[in-house]
């Protein structure tokens, strides 16, 4: 925790420096502009231009204001998932802000006109130019008020795409499906933050499902329920591991037509134990004491958090006492062990279900790798890539309210080699569970092996493999 927090300040130090920076380029490209503008405008129409044309930055502030306003109100119907509200509010934001323009326009063609034709003093061989300037500005005021809601549901947009591990193409399927009176399951942590699926009919449930879970899934009776809404006739979105959606027809033993799968492109799964084991060393440090079994002194937990980006995502843990713990997930000793493959379950490294083996009709991956080969739609927030594997009647309605390109399957497979080849196990994979079972602290040290281990690696290379 000592680490992070010096990590945290170090951070905090780089990015002040860099925005003082960035502060200072700016006021010498402003001072350096003005010149020039001055040199090529002269006295008088410089004048014109910074007071009349004015007009505009007067009102920035006001758009601004505007904007955050309705931001907020779009942004709290979306979290409810509530499509009908949103839509109230973004008509009612448009009829507002066409009002505003219009008083606006109303204000500036009377008392506006008036103050500049007889109160300013304005050569009379320039009137027309600044008439010109000031009803093109006038023009751009209205333009700007105009386009507040339109600017503030993109912002609202992007708040529920920063929730999803990328670009948030499984929310969007499992609201298609809902909206037809359906049934969504998915993952979702438990009151001691283990990983377990569970089952949605209503929109305002769903961000349960949303995010990544490193962890295996308890899948309880998830399997028959599916089962019995299918026979009900319900239409049911099933998501998962693709073993665990091969686990779902291999237990229906026949097709539903009314029945969506999606999986994932899976690296493998971790066990719950050494989530928990990891969880434990968290409040180990912040409390001071073992913490078995008092998961609940988290309030949230986040795998992929992108507030520093899609590519350099964060694991965040928010304790009960609203302190936030925040990690790079390159430093954080639970991802790395997790992308080092040290403790994937052991079919993990010999996966049958891997090249879409399963027979789901989604996979959804994130598009690693995409800021060099479609650049212009990699903005740092996650982008999706999905695999559409039979021709459904849902894939129809998906594209329709996507923004999407085709790509090509080698492109893909570049960032994720997940989609056709397990990962080897690691011979210290054993050691590190035997340390975890004898109690070692979950951080750094537990992840490598020392001199001693070492040597008993290199004894045991010639027997078979523990995985």
């Amino acid at each position: 925790m000592e680490e992070n927090q010096s990590a945290k300040n170090i951070r905090i130090a780089k990015n002040t420096f860099f925005l003082y920076l960035r502060m200072f380029l700016m006021m010498g490209i402003s001072l350096y502009t003005s010149r020039i503008v001055l040199s090529t405008l002269g006295e008088v129409d410089y004048g014109l231009y910074n007071v009349v044309g004015g007009i505009v930055t007067m009102f920035t502030f006001v758009n601004f204001a505007m904007t955050c306003a309705t931001n907020r109100y779009l942004s709290f119907e979306l979290g409810k998932n509530n499509i009908e509200n949103v839509n109230k509010v973004f008509s009612t934001s448009i009829i507002i802000h066409v009002v505003i323009a219009i008083f606006i326009f109303l204000l500036g063609e009377t008392i506006g006109l008036w103050f500049l034709n007889t109160q300013m003093t304005i050569p009379a061989d320039r009137m027309v130019a600044a008439n010109w300037i000031y009803q093109l500005s006038i023009l751009s005021c209205m333009v700007m008020i105009v386009s507040v809601p339109y600017n503030a549901i993109i912002i609202s947009d992007e708040n529920v795409r920063m929730k999803s591990s990328s670009g948030g193409i499984f929310s969007l399927l499992a609201k298609i499906v809902i909206e037809q009176d359906g049934v969504v399951f998915g993952v979702r942590f438990d009151n001691e933050w283990n990983v377990i699926h569970d089952y949605i009919d209503k929109e305002e449930d769903l961000d349960h499902f949303c995010g990544s879970k490193y962890v295996q899934s308890h899948i309880g009776n998830a399997f028959s329920q599916v089962r019995s809404y299918l026979q009900a006739g319900r239409m049911v979105l099933f998501s998962g591991t693709p073993c665990q959606v091969a686990g779902l027809y291999k237990y229906l033993r026949k097709d539903y037509g009314n029945l969506v799968t999606v999986d994932f492109v899976c690296h493998g799964v971790p066990s719950q134990k050494v989530w928990q084991s990891y969880l434990n060393y968290e409040l180990k440090m912040k409390q001071g004491q073992t913490g078995e079994g008092e998961f609940k002194s988290f309030k949230k937990i986040s795998f992929r958090n992108k507030t520093n980006g899609w590519k350099k995502y964060n694991i965040e843990l928010i304790f009960s006492d609203s302190q936030r713990y925040m990690q790079y997930f390159a430093e954080n000793p639970y991802m790395i062990g997790f992308i080092n493959n040290l403790y994937l379950r052991p079919s993990c490294y010999h996966c049958a279900f891997r090249s879409f083996r399963s027979h789901s009709n989604f996979t959804l991956a994130d598009f690693w790798g995409v800021e060099n080969i479609h650049p212009e739609i990699d903005d740092d927030k996650g982008v999706s890539v999905l695999f559409v594997n039979d021709n459904n009647a849902y894939v129809e309605k998906l594209l329709n309210r996507i923004s999407y390109k085709k790509v090509s399957f080698d492109d893909v497979v570049l960032g994720n080699r997940s989609i056709v080849s397990s990962y080897d196990c690691p011979q210290y994979r054993h050691l590190f569970f035997k340390k975890l079972s004898l109690g070692f602290d979950f951080n750094l040290s537990i992840l490598k092996p020392n001199l001693f281990d070492r040597v008993m690696m290199k004894i045991e290379r010639t027997f078979q493999n523990k995985c």
